[in-house]
């Protein structure tokens, strides 16, 4: 499974700390979908997706910015893209990153 635009942004941010992580929020049944920890404001956080967003995945990150939901866990919120899958990078697809190539030698 590919990352979703969101993650891969929130990935690369150089933005209040962002580290995205698999969260299941109320109401999930144990499905994760990308969240973070988010000390600074909300509007801070969206205007940081739409300004790195680049022009062929506005419409899936606007989609994911719908699914928005946040919890309070005492020590902070946590901001969780509701219809964000989370893609490990054990998950993440890595076409020719394996060894295989040395089975000839």
């Amino acid at each position: 499974m590919k990352k979703s635009a969101i993650q891969r942004i929130l990935e690369s941010a150089d933005f209040a700390d962002i580290v995205p992580y698999a969260y299941s929020g109320r109401g999930m049944y144990g499905r994760r979908c990308v969240g973070v920890d988010l000390d600074g404001g909300m509007g801070e956080l969206l205007a940081y997706l739409f300004a790195e967003t680049p022009e062929e995945d506005r419409e899936e990150v606007a989609k994911g910015i719908r699914s928005i939901q946040t919890d309070s866990m005492g020590r902070g919120r946590v901001v969780y893209f509701k219809d964000v899958a989370f893609v490990s990078d054990d998950s993440d697809d890595s076409d020719d990153s394996d060894d295989s190539d040395d089975s000839d030698e």
